[in-house]
């Protein structure tokens, strides 16, 4: 009997990196021109680098920093994907989710931000996720964001990636490493590509007068980089027979009213 190893893991990966690359290339392409969008976004609008002082300037300084940090919050959620780690790419994915959360209900409360643990003082949040979720999607954290707590939180759900059933026996057993999962690697994709327009669409909330100082030239990449992702979207729902509850539950993220 063959012992698993760190090598063949590593191969393994490898290996479900390329097959994944080959098998997907729209999902990689799409996402491409999202990030390149967000950065093209930062880099063209220049926020001002005085210390904030009022609750809108505190929210427009912390926001721009959320939005850089998310670029490499994205990458990092799809190389493990690429590479196969679809359970830790939900986690990835939960952490993605609240920052744009904060990212819409901050924009809306701006006063609310002092009631964070890093401004008020306070080990506790004086705000909490709930609070914030259901104020820009309701019902989106009691099922969502609990579902994918299991993942963050080692509850037995998350076994699911790494399990495959015997298709004679029904028996599930352990996967023999790192093993290419289509519909799993679907599933990721598809929430990461709604988060990525759920944040381009976010830039304009926050940052409302960049549509006016940004060239016409990056407003049009924005628009046709939004219309192609909300595109993708549909496509997805008509694919599923029709909007499912993770697709309604989440139409607030990605398409604010």
């Amino acid at each position: 009997m063959k012992y698993l190893r760190y090598s063949d893991i590593h191969k393994q990966q490898t290996q479900v990196s390329a097959f994944t690359r080959d098998r997907l290339p729209g999902f990689f392409q799409l996402f491409e021109e999202g990030i390149d969008a967000l950065l093209s976004f930062q880099q063209n609008y220049p926020i001002g680098s005085s210390v904030p002082v009022t609750p809108s300037e505190r929210y427009r300084s912390s926001a721009n920093m959320w939005f850089f940090s998310s670029i490499f919050s994205f990458s990092s959620s799809v190389s493990l994907i690429e590479s196969g780690y679809y359970a830790e790419s939900v986690i990835v994915n939960r952490t993605i989710t609240e920052t744009l959360v904060q990212l819409r209900y901050f924009a809306i409360l701006p006063e609310e931000m002092v009631k964070l643990p890093s401004l008020s003082g306070n080990r506790r949040r004086l705000v909490q996720l709930k609070t914030m979720y259901e104020k820009i999607a309701p019902g989106f954290y009691d099922v969502w964001y609990k579902f994918s707590s299991e993942f963050a939180h080692a509850g037995v759900g998350a076994h699911i990636f790494k399990i495959t059933r015997d298709p004679v026996s029904g028996i599930a057993v352990g996967d023999p490493g790192v093993v290419f999962k289509e519909d799993w690697c679907s599933a990721c994709f598809n929430e990461v590509l709604m988060l990525l327009l759920g944040f381009i669409r976010a830039y304009g909330i926050a940052f409302p007068d960049a549509r006016i100082s940004l060239s016409s030239l990056i407003l049009t990449e924005w628009k046709r980089v939004e219309d192609v992702l909300e595109d993708f979207v549909n496509q997805h729902i008509v694919l599923k027979g029709g909007a499912n509850e993770w697709h309604s539950l989440s139409r607030p993220l990605w398409k604010p009213s």
